[in-house]
Formats: structure tokens, C-alpha cells, sequence
């Protein structure tokens, strides 16, 4: 329920965003968002009806869904302490944080211009920021199709292991 009113709000707030239209356009936005408003109305009423936690109606939280993930994918504690990091340098260099420039002052590049003013080029590179990010991703991916081929009845024989994505 957290997953499906997350995205109903997210979707509504990318509708009722847009800005400068037509008439026309005007009136399919206010349509959309009435529809996407309905319908979280409606999930929050099943989450009253079910008598499921208040957390249900809840943002949901991207940092909390990785870490659940690293939980179960990981059988080594020091991989899943590993993940959250990963995932919080991503987000900061995606969002052009401080932090992330700031870990990376030997490799920005500060340029001033004619006008005085400083630009910063935030640079990252393959072994301290990608590397561990896709081989985090890739362990996801690869436990991923691992539960899929559980779920879908494959059954593994004793000490054989289900193919990963890598060795296929």
C-alpha cells in the first residue's frame, strides 16, 4: 500500500506541476489529478478498512526499501553495511550535494569565469563510484532472478546453484 500511495502522489504532483498550458491542457490536468486524488481516497479507505498501521499511508522511504534489500540479498554483514553508502553517495551526486563534491576535491575541476563567478565540475570515477554501485546492483539483479526462478518452480537440486544473470 506505502509502494502504491507513493506513486499515485508522485504522479499527481508530476500532473498538477506543469505550468503554461492551454485551456484544453488546463482541463485535462485539473481531470488527472481528480482521478489520481480518487484513487488515493480510495487506497487510504482500504488501509482504514483492513485496519493496516497508519505507516501504510506513509511516504515511502527509497533509503529504507535499499536496506531491506541489502538485508536479504547479503548473507555477509559487512557487504549489507556496505549498500547504504553506496546508495547515499549516489544520491548525493545525483542531486549535486556537498558531500559528494566535497569526497571528490582531488578530482573536481574549479573553473572562474570572466564574471567571477566559480563553477564546479563534480567528477566521480570507476573504481570509487561506479564500480561498487554496479556491482552492488548487479547482486541485487542476480538475487532477484534467483527468487524468480524459486517462485516460478524450478527446484534446486541439493548443492546445485541457480544460474545468476552473469552466467548465463
Amino acid at each position: 500500500m506505502r509502494l502504491l500511495i507513493q506513486d499515485l502522489t508522485d504522479q499527481r504532483k508530476l500532473v498538477e506541476s506543469a505550468t503554461g498550458l492551454t485551456e484544453q491542457q488546463l482541463k485535462a490536468q485539473v481531470r488527472d489529478a481528480k482521478a489520481l486524488t480518487e484513487r488515493l481516497d480510495l487506497c487510504r479507505g482500504t488501509v482504514a478498512e483492513l485496519g493496516l498501521a497508519k505507516s501504510s499511508n506513509a511516504a515511502l522511504n527509497n533509503t529504507d526499501v535499499v536496506n531491506f534489500a541489502a538485508r536479504h540479498i547479503h548473507d555477509d554483514p559487512a557487504a549489507t553495511s556496505g549498500v547504504e553508502p553506496l546508495w547515499r553517495m549516489g544520491s548525493a551526486a545525483a542531486h549535486g550535494q556537498r558531500s559528494f563534491a566535497l569526497m571528490r576535491m582531488d578530482r573536481n575541476v574549479v573553473t572562474t569565469g570572466a564574471d567571477g563567478k566559480r563553477t564546479v565540475e563534480l567528477r566521480g570515477d570507476i573504481v570509487h563510484d561506479i564500480g561498487p554501485a554496479a556491482a552492488a546492483a548487479a547482486l541485487a539483479v542476480n538475487e532477484a532472478f534467483r527468487l524468480f526462478d524459486l517462485r516460478c518452480g524450478r527446484v534446486q537440486a541439493p548443492g546445485e546453484k541457480l544460474p545468476r544473470f552473469n552466467e548465463l
